[in-house]
């Protein structure tokens, strides 16, 4: 067969229905069952179907990835069969075989499951705690605790209030006087009150 690019022969009279990809493949399909060997020029199968070139493409391309053809040269194409495919009995289509790696996503789901079960527990019993009449009495904490701690007598205390969605970032590294607190809010303005005694 001659390499031309019969890609703009077409048929005046080829309806709409004709011209479907459905319709085309299936016309496609039986090309190549009876061709010989099952293997077909596709400027040739162009030709007889009166489609664009680029069509064909885009059916052999589909064809090729679920494994009904293989390409044999530049511009030819062979039929291998549904010899390793199952087909869907709804839609005659071929169903893939499952990934590798779908046991581990099974697994991997399983596990995200069970976490989110793990965080709704913890949630609730947070909640229940502190919704304890006996809990909420020791829901704050008084300068004179903070102050009371070991070491923290001598220093400034300073207390901060912050909108929802406030970033807080402290780097932690070894050297003490470069840790620098940042605080960061997506909207609202970050107060910061100093805290002493009244008698102070």
């Amino acid at each position: 067969m001659s390499d031309l690019d019969t890609s703009d022969v077409r048929s005046p009279i080829t309806s709409r229905v004709d011209s479907s990809l459905g319709v085309i493949t299936k016309k496609f399909i039986s090309l190549l069952k009876n061709a010989p060997n099952n293997e077909i020029d596709l400027n040739y199968a162009a030709s007889l179907l009166e489609i664009h070139k680029r069509r064909l493409y885009d059916i052999t391309n589909v064809l090729e990835g679920v494994g009904y053809i293989k390409k044999r040269l530049k511009n030819s194409v062979q039929y291998i069969g549904e010899d390793n495919i199952t087909g869907c009995p709804e839609c005659g289509g071929a169903i893939l075989a499952p990934a590798r790696d779908s046991c581990e996503v099974a697994k991997l789901l399983k596990k995200e499951k069970e976490l989110d079960e793990r965080l709704d527990r913890v949630n609730n019993e947070l909640q229940r705690l502190a919704n304890e009449e006996e809990n909420i009495k020791l829901a704050y904490v008084t300068y004179a605790d903070i102050k009371g701690l070991e070491g923290l007598s001598s220093l400034s205390l300073l207390a901060v209030k912050t909108p929802p969605g406030t970033l807080l970032d402290f780097p932690g590294t070894e050297e003490p006087r470069s840790n620098v607190l940042t605080l960061t809010s997506p909207s609202d303005k970050i107060d910061v009150f100093y805290l002493q005694d009244i008698s102070e």
